[in-house]
């Protein structure tokens, strides 16, 4: 019997959970999503154990906390739950969907390993394979790749668009990526945005 098979690929869709108000968490959770392909689309999920009094909407009550992390849960559809929180309820370990630590994707980060991490496809792929694409050789009109330099000034929130690597990737690229993809590093300023969302690559965006 003869026929076709369509293979789609997509990345391995994470959602990572976090306490509430914790901006360190929240922070490495973008960091760890700029290492991976999808990881702008990942969601960050606060555990709450009562929603907050903005929720409520007279003469409504706020919904149940646990109603609304599993509404998360189920929108967004993950594969894999990351654990940056300090406990998990119950209710989503019984969910039976696989929960790691956030250490265990990226547990062989050195020179000497292939560079790629236990779970998805990472930064050094996606670079490896723009090169191949867009540097081997020399376009006529060659794309750009940038890192912006974050303000300190609501850094989490520039953290939240643009994307923000861990030290550790961020040194890796400079002796290694820099050179070859011609990286440029870009100071974040309001009035420049507009011709900083036309370069065509943003990989911190995963």
């Amino acid at each position: 019997m003869l026929g076709t098979v369509d293979i789609k690929v997509r990345p391995i869709k994470f959602a990572y959970l976090v306490d509430p108000n914790s901006t360190k968490q929240t922070r490495e959770a973008i960091r760890l999503s700029s290492t991976l392909w999808g990881g702008s689309s990942f969601p960050i999920i606060p555990l709450y154990r009562g929603m907050p009094s903005t929720w409520r909407e007279k003469p409504f009550k706020a919904p149940r906390a646990k109603n609304v992390i599993l509404g998360y849960i189920e929108a967004f559809d993950p594969d894999i739950l990351v654990q940056f929180s300090k406990d998990i309820p119950a209710f989503i370990t019984k969910g039976g969907l696989k929960i790691i630590k956030p250490e265990d994707i990226w547990l062989n980060l050195d020179k000497e390993s292939d560079l790629s991490p236990k779970f998805g496809l990472g930064i050094f792929e996606l670079l490896n394979d723009i090169f191949e694409e867009h540097f081997k050789y020399k376009a006529k009109y060659p794309v750009k790749v940038v890192i912006p330099k974050l303000p300190r000034q609501f850094s989490l929130f520039w953290a939240s668009l643009f994307g923000e690597l861990p030290p550790e990737i961020t040194s890796m690229l400079e002796e290694d990526y820099f050179e070859p993809l011609e990286i440029q590093v870009i100071d974040i300023q309001l009035e420049k945005l507009a011709k900083l969302w036309q370069m065509i690559f943003f990989f911190l965006e995963g």
